[in-house]
């Protein structure tokens, strides 16, 4: 990977830097953490200015020259005096000047801290007196020559010049030149997690992805360290710049990379507060508030997995120790202490206490951790059985498709239950196991079913009830859900854990429904209280806030689409079901019209839910990437993942759906067949009580050029449910029947404004194909041409045989006009004449049937190029 480096995203970096050596008096010192490029930027600067002439000293700092006078300076060849250092700064000044002639001389240093003082003084001199310039690199915090390094900035006129990470555009081109432009597109965002633009780590990262592949990364974790030797350069790396620590720090930064991010307050009680100032200072560790609490991390997340991972086994063992020991006598005070203490109890080869097991192992659950759940709870089980923890244990192996072993768990802990409360836990988790890891509804029903009379709480029935309900929603049956959960909700009397589990169910179902009357209300409640039962609930929060991504999916794309990636974020970061998140982003980018973007984020929620899946969403995951290659005509990629996700007719209904889609844009070469699929596939969505989903179906019937089979279903539906985007539908639907070219536009302005930009353009597409050779069809045309070009990747058939009506050169006059530019700014910007730019205006205001530039600017402001 190293060679070919291309030298990216430091273009401004090295004109500054070259600016201040030839036009300043003194040069310019680089500084920089580890890995972040200063080197090779001096590098590239230095050899820039060798090709104009300038003579170039390079010198390159190590261990090995810091006690040896004059060391690095050796290919010199002049005999020097043992002690008369004025002789030989002199006799080395003049022998520099002489190499350089009459050419203008460059000190470039790299690592000058590295380098004896005597050198340093040369090199100041030489400066201070105008003899030559310097171009130095050192990394920060590194002691070593810090009064001459700073008096050459300082005093002497050179430029102190930061050199922090890359930008993410160019850390993005990095990743495409090394891994090609199709791998790029899903490795590049977990890449950037992990290096955070650091070009040394990025470019070791990328040697391990060249070397196999890693799926990890997709998500931006880190693969296992002992799976391979590709490690090797990385920890070597990192070896090298802990061994120049003194112990204290030493035994201070191992602490701080086991227990990141952790709060300053209890891990002072085992690190020394001088020795996390000094790592401070050198660059090697952050301090950060998250919240209102002051926490240390290494200073990169690479170089703190690199720590954990060479840890000494003992060493490691003896770390856990003591930071479970401070945190249990600090207290538990935060999200995730119990887990984290429980956790470093196992690591040290000590058996946690069983209640704090069972508490760490419900808490790494609901944080989409299902193997660290695992061994927490079976060092519960294993200390001291319970009825919990045998439900935990079988969770996290649920989860994990373990389905017998988890099976026996649930059927055990159903055995030895004592009390209403354990009753209804045990029936809750056997019953979802079979529901939605076995895929089983009537087997998980049938639980409930059981459980149910024995139960002698009145707030537990209600909740396993809700429970009954949302299983049978697995088959599509939705009204039933939100008609229990909305009963149990009007109980002044129920318990907020019941509140939450049915306002989770209400809404979910009230969005498949299209009811949005005091939605949006009930939503804030749920998440209000959902809050308050982190804990007991940790799942509920998240499943709120997708209902919500969800019913905005209807209602603005724009919102839709900030939520679903905070929401993702926030799951990667603290714990939650990423993939679902991921899922729900697909599926609004489909409808934005970003078929680039699609692919990668469906290939992330696959690779998430391979590893955290618990309701079941990974063949809704398969089926939503197989319909983004079936939009993009990518009829191969497409059947795989349709194979992949399984049979249609086995698929719940909520998976089907996106099942369906995609066989009909598998189909879209026969118009007529798709359409009758769509149709049909949408009334097998209504029939199960989808109707949000099944307006969709009937829209791709429109979207293919066959809208009279969905007129009166879409319009139908548009008058139940409230919701902008599908109101467009219908209307869409309407004006493609009637061939109305001018409410084909209007609706296309509609799509534009909810931000459905490849509903728009098809629209748009549709309206130039009803105009006939036209202005107005060559407008709708226009605008059908500039949306496409915000939906990368989207071939549906309406875009396909669309005909762009300006040339490219009118287009780029066009797009000048509209921004403001004059007739000669435009000349002087394209390199023509003034007389051929209104030319080419003329010929786009005939084209279009406009007259001059402001009807131009109210057809085109509106709408901006990709």
């Amino acid at each position: 990977m190293d060679k070919g480096w291309p030298f990216l995203g430091r273009e401004d970096l090295f004109r500054r830097v070259t600016s201040a050596i030839v036009d300043g008096p003194g040069g310019a010192v680089l500084q920089g953490g580890l890995g972040t490029g200063k080197t090779r930027l001096a590098g590239v600067v230095a050899d820039a200015l060798g090709s104009r002439g300038w003579h170039v000293e390079r010198c390159i700092g190590s261990p090995v020259w810091t006690k040896i006078p004059f060391g690095v300076l050796t290919h010199l060849d002049l005999k020097l005096a043992s002690k008369d250092l004025a002789y030989n700064l002199e006799q080395l000044r003049r022998r520099l000047l002489e190499r350089a002639g009459t050419s203008r001389l460059l000190l470039a240093v790299d690592d000058a801290n590295l380098i004896d003082p005597s050198t340093m003084a040369l090199f100041h001199r030489l400066v201070m007196f105008g003899d030559a310039a310097i171009l130095v690199t050192r990394r920060t915090g590194d002691p070593g020559n810090e009064e001459a390094i700073t008096s050459l900035w300082k005093d002497g006129g050179a430029n102190l010049v930061d050199v922090g990470p890359l930008a993410r555009d160019a850390h993005d081109r990095l990743v495409a030149h090394a891994l090609g432009p199709v791998e790029a597109a899903s490795r590049a965002p977990g890449l950037w997690s992990l290096s955070q633009g650091n070009p040394l780590f990025l470019r070791e990262l990328l040697n391990i992805v060249a070397g196999g592949g890693v799926d990890e990364m997709l998500g931006g974790r880190l693969p296992r360290f002992e799976d391979s030797e590709r490690w090797t350069r990385l920890a070597s790396i990192v070896a090298s710049r802990v061994r120049r620590l003194a112990g204290d720090e030493r035994d201070a930064l191992e602490i701080v990379a086991v227990a990141e991010p952790a709060r300053l307050a209890w891990l002072r009680e085992i690190v020394s507060a001088a020795a996390i100032a000094e790592l401070e200072r050198q660059g090697m560790v952050t301090i950060d508030d998250l919240g209102d609490v002051e926490h240390v991390s290494t200073a990169h997340p690479t170089y703190g997995a690199t720590l954990r991972a060479t840890l000494p086994g003992m060493r490691r063992k003896t770390i856990c120790s003591l930071l479970a020991s401070a945190l249990r006598r600090h207290g538990f005070e935060k999200p995730g202490d119990r887990m984290a203490a429980a956790t470093w109890l196992l690591d040290a080869g000590e058996k946690p206490p069983a209640e704090l097991a069972e508490l760490a192992a419900s808490e790494a659950l609901g944080k989409g951790d299902p193997q660290l759940a695992e061994r927490l709870a079976a060092a519960a089980v294993e200390h001291t059985p319970s009825v919990t923890s045998l439900i935990t244990l079988g969770a996290a192996r649920s989860v994990q498709h373990a389905t017998d072993e988890a099976r026996l768990l649930f059927e055990r802990a159903l055995a030895e239950v004592n009390t209403d409360d354990e009753r209804a836990r045990a029936a809750l988790a056997l019953a979802r196991h079979e529901a939605w890891i076995e895929q089983n509804p009537s087997r998980g029903i049938a639980v409930l079913e059981a459980a149910l009379p024995t139960l002698m709480d009145r707030s537990l029935r209600a909740e396993l009830g809700v429970e009954l309900a949302a299983l049978a929603a697995i088959d599509g049956n939705v009204v039933d859900t939100a008609a229990v959960a909305e009963e149990a909700l009007a109980d002044a009397g129920a318990e907020p854990r019941l509140i939450v589990s049915a306002l989770v169910w209400s809404t979910l179902a009230r969005c498949m429904l299209g009811r949005s009357e005091g939605l949006e209300d009930d939503l804030d409640r749920g998440e209000a209280l959902a809050l308050d039962l982190l804990e007991t609930l940790p799942l509920a929060l998240d499943q709120l806030q997708i209902n919500r991504a969800m019913w905005l999916h209807a209602v603005d794309l724009a919102a839709a689409t900030q939520l679903a990636v905070g929401g993702h974020e926030r799951a990667v970061s603290e714990g939650g079901i990423a993939g679902a998140w991921s899922a729900i982003e697909v599926q609004v980018l489909k409808d934005i019209g970003d078929l680039d973007r699609a692919p990668v984020v469906a290939r992330r929620a696959i690779a998430e839910l391979e590893r955290f899946d618990p309701f079941h969403n990974l063949p809704m995951a398969r089926t939503l990437l197989s319909h983004v290659h079936s939009l993009r005509s990518e009829r191969g990629l497409a059947e795989k993942w349709l194979v992949r996700a399984g049979p249609l007719e086995a698929m719940e209904a909520r998976t089907r759906v996106h099942g369906d889609r995609a066989q009909v844009w598998l189909t879209s070469h026969d118009a007529a067949a798709a359409a009758f699929l769509a149709v049909q596939a949408g009334e097998r969505a209504e029939a199960g009580t989808l109707p949000l989903w099944a307006c969709a179906l009937y829209h791709d019937a429109v979207r293919l050029g066959v809208p009279q089979v969905a007129v009166a279903p879409l319009s139908r539906l548009a008058g139940e449910i409230r919701a902008p985007v599908i109101r467009a539908m219908a209307r869409h639907a309407e004006a493609a029947a009637a061939g109305d070219a001018e409410m084909l536009c209007k609706v296309a302005r509609e799509f534009e404004e909810l931000h459905a930009y490849l509903f728009a353009a098809e629209a748009f597409a549709q309206a130039a194909g009803r105009a006939g050779a036209t202005p107005e069809a060559a407008r709708a045309a226009l605008m059908a041409t500039r949306l496409a070009a915000r939906c990368p990747g989207a071939a549906p058939p309406a875009l396909v045989t669309l005909v762009a009506p300006l040339s490219k050169r009118q287009s780029e006059v066009a797009e000048a006009a509209v921004a403001g530019l004059t007739s000669r700014d435009i000349a002087e910007r394209l390199v023509l004449s003034v007389r051929t730019v209104d030319n080419h205006l003329a010929s786009v205001y005939r084209k279009l049937g406009l007259v001059g530039r402001e009807e131009l600017r109210a057809l085109m402001g509106s709408s901006p190029p990709g």
